[in-house]
C-alpha cells in the first residue's frame, strides 16, 4: 500500500497510521514526506465499507509544492502500524 495517495485494498481491522517519502527519481532525495491515518467506517456496525482518510504532506521545498503531484515519484513507506 501507498500511503501517498491510496486507500487500502483491503481495510484493517482497525485504524491504520502509515508515513512514506516521496524521492527525487534523479538522486533519491527525499522531496515530501506524507502522514495518514485511515480509519475503517461500518454501517452495520460489523462490516468496513467507508474509510476516512487523514493526510498531511510536507513540503521540502516550494519548488515541490508548486508541482501538485504532476509527476509520479518513487516512495519509500517508513511506518505502517495498525493501532
Amino acid at each position: 500500500m501507498c500511503c501517498g495517495c491510496t486507500t487500502p485494498a483491503s481495510p484493517p481491522a482497525g485504524p491504520l497510521y502509515s508515513e512514506s517519502l516521496f524521492l527525487s527519481p534523479t538522486d533519491g532525495v527525499v522531496e515530501r514526506h506524507t502522514k495518514v491515518l485511515f480509519l475503517p467506517l461500518s454501517a452495520d456496525g460489523t462490516t468496513v465499507d467507508m474509510v476516512m482518510a487523514i493526510q498531511v504532506f510536507l513540503y521540502i521545498d516550494q519548488a515541490t509544492r508548486n508541482r501538485h503531484f504532476v509527476e509520479a515519484r518513487p516512495y519509500q513507506e517508513i511506518v505502517h502500524e495498525v493501532l
